[in-house]
């Protein structure tokens, strides 16, 4: 495939990663920011131009590490853009961290080829029901679902959170609270307490206006579980 005739497609879901970036001091919620990684970038190369349609070449300059991408023209010359990874450090010098370094100047190298490069029309992404504790956050996201509009623009993201196993985030929605259902478990443990307590299971009932423990709301349950323990623990 020829360079001129070649339009890079747009990254689907599963070729997007989460990364965590501010937690907040109260520890209520985070920001998360979506990147792609070096392994999708050759895989949208490959499939694109073909195996043979595209190199690369890493150069340092002022102590920066560089990568240039050259793709074929269709007269066979080649054409390149590049770009820097991040700042090379003068005290780690570690195989990992240039390893990281080369990856990311070659990330950067083919955003100027186009490739993922919708992903700066992100929304600000902040969730609220991450679990975090100390200021660290471990939980594990995903993007679920992306849309894009004609001009390669953002226009649906759902992530989900994999650690929790539920949804993290929608675009321009809120995410609906969980219906709550009291469980047979929990029923059981209002009766014991109101057998402990020495208390009135029917003028409870008729109370709430309910013909059974189960039919008790999450507000009336919270109370009720509140009251009883208060007793018992007077007892």
């Amino acid at each position: 495939m020829s360079m001129k005739k070649n339009k890079f497609r747009l990254l689907r879901a599963d070729e997007i990663e989460c990364k965590i970036g501010n937690i907040n001091k109260a520890g209520t919620g985070l920001s998360l920011f979506l990147y792609k990684d070096a392994r999708c970038d050759m895989a949208v190369l490959d499939e694109s131009v073909g195996s043979l349609g595209w190199q690369r070449e890493h150069y340092e300059c002022k102590e920066n590490l560089f990568c240039k991408v050259g793709l074929k023209d269709e007269d066979g010359t080649w054409v390149w853009k590049s770009d820097a990874g991040i700042e090379s450090s003068k005290t780690d010098k570690s195989e990992n961290y240039k390893k990281g370094e080369a990856s990311d100047s070659f990330k950067r190298a083919c955003f100027n080829w186009g490739i993922g490069r919708e992903l700066y029309t992100s929304p600000f992404i902040w969730v609220t029901n991450a679990t975090i504790k100390d200021g660290k956050c471990y939980d594990k996201f995903q993007v679920e679902e992306i849309d894009y509009d004609d001009n390669n623009k953002i226009t649906k993201l759902v992530i989900y959170n994999l650690s929790k196993k539920c949804e993290s985030f929608r675009m321009g929605k809120a995410i609906p609270k969980k219906k709550f259902i009291l469980t047979d478990k929990m029923a059981k443990d209002i009766d014991v307490l109101i057998t402990e307590t020495g208390s009135n299971k029917e003028k409870m009932l008729e109370f709430y206006g309910i013909s059974n423990i189960k039919e008790l709301s999450e507000t009336d349950y919270n109370e009720l579980l509140k009251i009883l323990n208060g007793k018992k623990g007077a007892k």
